[in-house]
């Protein structure tokens, strides 16, 4: 593209539109939301006059027959991702689309394929990517400040104590969701830590669905899981064929992640933990509001808290606008950073993982993730 504002559509007109999909790109210079889509048009109309925006369309395929919209952000249901952003990209869109990818990975192969196809600019809302404690936690792994890593711990509790009475919210629903806060919260975690390390190679799962009150409609999709994950840094035996005490080995790093719906964590919360040979760092996950980053080193007796970057302290979520800045930098440039920016590639990595955790935990066994290809 030249020089000129990327004009950008956003489908779906849900809470995460209005407070991260529209500011994100609105704060950016070079990006304008032109228009807003979503099949409620008393709901989207309400929104386009909150947020200032023009134009509404109930029908996504009408919005992506516009000449004058060069890119589109995805915030639909799980279940619409594949539809919605296949026809965007034959439409000739730039895509950003809401994690998890897919539904499984079935249909993320397919928008793989179809990006691919392409040529186009397709991007993932892995979110904690832009946050500047998980980007100084990476730097400490690669300039080998923890030594080698060899354990993380990671989770994400997004809910609480209690229910909300009403109907459920699709989230809560499998025909809309990607299993729950299984896709919701581990696509986020499983992202990170191939960000951080590298993908896992095997994973195993238990899950569970709790009970609503009593004649309430009750969800059927996972409210909590927890999850062992094993990954290798560098080349060596796949993790299949390694006993358990053979994780010993230099290379094997062994990773817990917890995701939850219905709890409240006690403490910090939300947080990612990377313990290596010569130290561990702690760093919070969030959405780039009062971001901490902490380190203790080998043979220490305290955590050192980390400076972080203006930004990163403040009480507003600065990491959601830098994702989408991201977006709009690379549709002007016509290709994603790579070192940086989650292509469909790294959004089918997550769906893999993710799908095997699901195989796991009904056939209670370990399973192999696989690689994107």
């Amino acid at each position: 593209m030249n020089s000129e504002k990327v004009r950008i559509g956003v489908i779906g007109a849900g809470r995460f539109a209005e407070q991260a999909h529209i500011p994100g790109v609105q704060a950016q210079p070079d990006g304008h939301v032109v228009a807003l889509c979503a099949r409620n048009a008393e709901r989207v109309s309400a929104l386009a006059a909150r947020v200032g925006v023009a134009r509404v369309y109930t029908d996504y395929h009408e919005l992506l027959s516009q000449r004058d919209i060069d890119a589109v952000t995805v915030a639909t249901p799980d279940a619409l991702h594949l539809p919605v952003a296949l026809a965007a990209l034959e439409a000739g869109k730039h895509v950003f689309c809401e994690k998890p990818l897919a539904k499984d990975t079935r249909e993320a192969r397919l928008l793989v394929e179809a990006a691919r196809r392409s040529g186009l600019v397709a991007m993932v809302a892995f979110t904690f990517r832009y946050t500047r404690a998980l980007q100084a936690l990476r730097r400490l792994v690669r300039e080998g400040a923890l030594g080698t890593p060899f354990a993380v711990g990671m989770q994400v509790h997004w809910g609480g104590l209690g229910f909300p009475r009403g109907a459920l919210s699709w989230r809560e629903t499998a025909a809309a969701s990607a299993a729950g806060i299984w896709g919701d919260g581990a696509s986020h975690l499983f992202d990170a830590l191939a960000y951080l390390l590298a993908p896992p190679e095997a994973v195993c799962a238990q899950m569970q669905i709790v009970r609503r009150e009593p004649g309430t409609e009750q969800p059927d999709s996972v409210d909590q899981a927890t999850c062992l994950a094993r990954l290798r840094l560098g080349s060596g035996a796949p993790i299949g064929q390694l006993s358990a005490f053979s994780d010993r080995d230099p290379g094997i790093v062994q990773a817990t992640l917890v995701t939850s719906r219905v709890d409240t964590p006690y403490g910090t919360g939300d947080a990612v933990q990377v313990v290596g040979t010569a130290g561990a760092a702690n760093a919070a996950l969030n959405r780039g509001a009062r971001e901490r980053l902490s380190l203790r080193r080998a043979g220490g007796r305290a955590w050192e808290d980390l400076a972080l970057p203006d930004d990163a302290t403040t009480d507003q979520p600065r990491a959601l606008a830098r994702m989408l800045g991201a977006f709009v930098d690379a549709v002007q440039r016509g290709h994603l950073d790579a070192d940086q920016d989650p292509d469909f590639r790294a959004g089918l990595q997550a769906q893999m993982a993710i799908d095997a955790g699901l195989r796991s935990a009904q056939q209670a066994r370990w399973e192999m993730v696989g690689a994107a290809e």
